[in-house]
């Protein structure tokens, strides 16, 4: 299933348009540094004017790239994702989401994070692995047909070896 990307006026922020109501519009969203579900009316001043259509994309690629994202979310948010992920293809539709109280975000403890950081591979981590500096590195990212992982450049650790040859490949080229 297809579905479109929105980005403000400004191209400041990205919307993923993820389901529909009578009444709401549902979008996932980065703005806020989380993984956020934002719901906008059907006939608000924001869904008329103040997003435009950017691109269009398979809902459960753009769903797999927020899920493996670093970034934290909101329960509401992880559960559209997880709903995305769980279908079939040929069952994927816009999920309109069960919205209750709006701000509950997923916070994680201080040990969470820092286990988080513990099997993170950050950009810096990785250029000083490979022997190049961090705006070289992001360059090449940018340049290839590799995907970011997310809100920033950062990967799960297991991903390292696989990452380093794939960056080696791109340097020769």
């Amino acid at each position: 299933m297809q579905t479109l990307v929105f980005l403000t006026r400004h191209m400041r922020y990205s919307y993923l348009y993820v389901g529909e109501t009578d009444r709401y519009k549902y979008f996932l969203t980065l703005q806020s540094g989380t993984i956020d579900l934002e719901r906008h009316g059907q006939d608000s001043e924001f869904v008329k004017k103040e997003i435009v259509p950017y691109s269009r994309c398979s809902l459960k690629h753009a769903a797999k790239i927020y899920s493996t994202s670093t970034l934290g979310r909101t329960d509401k948010a992880a559960a559209v994702i997880s709903a995305i992920l769980k279908s079939k293809d040929s069952e994927t539709r816009f999920i309109a989401p069960q919205v209750g109280k709006s701000g509950e975000r997923e916070r994680l403890s201080k040990q969470e994070r820092s286990q988080l950081r513990a099997n993170t591979l950050s950009l810096k981590q990785l250029a000083a692995q490979v022997g190049i500096t961090s705006q070289h590195l992001r360059s090449l990212l940018r340049r290839s047909n590799l995907e970011k992982p997310g809100g920033r450049w950062a990967w799960p650790k297991s991903q390292s070896p696989a990452l380093i040859k794939q960056i080696k490949n791109l340097m020769k080229s």
